[in-house]
């Protein structure tokens, strides 16, 4: 299997607080992200926590928080750890959006919760 990187977006309709309340549901996950105190408006976001996962949210005033980054796994292991991170989100409640690019085949890969609702 060969690894590459995939670059992958979400967002997160998170208006109070950020994803306050999601800690334990990423605990139970065991996934490599971490959660941590923005210093620019107080809301909790998401960070990645592994050698393989470049990812950084960015914090906002408004309602929603964008996040982007790159896993240095195998296309597979890639999108099941994104599918799974969509999981703890959907457990938490946050209506979101997540989207990995896969540029071997040209092909993009979403999984939303509630996210049209929103728009």
């Amino acid at each position: 299997m060969s690894m590459n990187e995939y670059y992958f977006f979400i967002e997160v309709f998170a208006p109070h607080g950020g994803l306050a309340g999601i800690e334990p549901h990423l605990a139970e996950s065991g996934l490599p992200f971490k959660t941590r105190r923005s210093g620019f408006g107080g809301q909790l976001i998401l960070l990645g926590d592994s050698d393989d996962i470049d990812f950084t949210m960015d914090p906002s005033l408004e309602s929603t928080l964008y996040g982007s980054g790159c896993i240095s796994r195998t296309m597979s292991e890639s999108w099941h750890l994104l599918e799974s991170l969509s999981l703890v989100l959907f457990r938490a409640g946050f209506p979101h959006s997540i989207g990995m690019d896969d540029n071997q085949t040209e092909r993009s890969f979403w999984v939303e919760y509630e996210w049209a609702a929103r728009h």
